[in-house]
């Protein structure tokens, strides 16, 4: 990559001195909150992810008080989060190392990497900047920083290609401390290296193979990526006085332990025909609200949603904005924009 690795380093880690965010997560090295950072900028952005950090760690302060706490409440607190996989992995790592390690976090890296959800980028980040570790941790950000940087046309989806970028840094990373290392790419893969680059702030320049070659544009090599399914589903707002009629999904698959409004993937009177059938309510009076799509990591949902006024009472119906309620984002943003109007 460079034959002067501790001048790459300087360059690197001497910009994100002078450029680095204030983010709170930067001012611990507590890998319990280093931990739910990193779990929750997996898909989501950083302007996001702000907030539900915060709100999160004011309610499960320690590893010990996630573990115990109730997963309703946690998926709750994660909600609009998206991806709500992360947090029940989230919850199950703190019991594991509650229960099994004594309420501590191991440094070493195969036994991050035992714990549900933590991958190998999260496992190495975890590591370095927690525990002070050379462990290069590659993800994104990184793939596409180095893929210019050494002019890698390798397709960067690839295991092989992440483990030469891997490699790549185990040198320069030799010669700096691991947690600056480590976020100064995370922060010039955010800042600058990003899809469109800001090539003249970039420190590293005159390191860059696709920057000198004029070849930016070229760089990450990537796979074309499966287009998205469209599933089509006629969804149903219930309300009565009590509420909104609401189903609990089972706890594994998508959506997981989190209450969705019911919804069927027929025609619509197929779908009343099986909402009187699963819920018992009268489905006299009925006027449509219009179409809602929500995006998934490989699916989309189209959904054909109608407002149903009963007098049908029973378990299901509940506030949905309700403390005690975690709803699917994909129908929250139907019940919130009713709540708009």
């Amino acid at each position: 990559m460079t034959s002067n690795p501790e001048k790459f380093v300087e360059r690197l880690c001497g910009w994100y001195e002078r450029n680095k965010r204030a983010l709170p997560f930067r001012e611990t090295r507590d890998p319990y909150a280093i931990l739910v950072a990193e779990t929750m900028l997996q898909q989501t952005r950083m302007e996001t992810a702000l907030g539900y950090y915060e709100r999160f760690l004011e309610a499960f302060p320690t590893v010990e008080s996630l573990a115990r706490a109730d997963t309703d409440k946690v998926l709750k607190l994660w909600e609009g989060l998206g991806y709500y996989r992360r947090a029940r992995n989230l919850q199950k790592a703190a019991r594991i190392i509650v229960s099994d390690r004594e309420g501590t976090f191991s440094a070493d890296l195969e036994s991050l990497r035992k714990l549900p959800g933590v991958g190998p980028y999260t496992a190495a980040a975890l590591a370095a900047i927690a525990f002070g570790k050379k462990t290069p941790a590659v993800d994104g950000n990184v793939m596409r920083i180095m893929a210019r940087i050494a002019g890698i046309f390798e397709d960067i989806d690839k295991t092989r290609t992440k483990n030469m970028v891997q490699d790549m840094l185990v040198t320069p990373m030799g010669h700096a401390d691991p947690r600056t290392f480590t976020e100064a790419l995370m922060e010039l893969g955010a800042l600058v290296c990003k899809k469109r680059p800001l090539c003249e702030r970039c420190p590293l320049g005159e390191y860059c193979f696709a920057y000198k070659q004029d070849r930016v544009a070229d760089f990450p090599v990537q796979r074309t990526k499966k287009a998205k399914t469209t599933e089509t589903y006629q969804t149903f707002v219930v309300k009565n006085q009590r509420g909104i009629l609401l189903e609990k999904r089972a706890d594994k698959g998508l959506l997981g332990g989190l209450h969705t409004l019911p919804q069927y993937a027929k025609n619509l009177d197929r779908a009343l025909a099986g909402l009187r059938a699963d819920h018992n309510v009268q489905t006299e009076d009925i006027r449509p609200l219009g179409t809602f799509t929500h995006v998934f990591t490989h699916k989309i949902w189209r959904m054909e949603v109608f407002l149903v006024d009963t007098d049908t009472s029973g378990k299901g119906f509940h506030d949905p904005f309700s403390s005690a309620v975690a709803i699917a984002r994909a129908h929250g943003k139907i019940l919130s924009s009713l709540k708009e109007k």
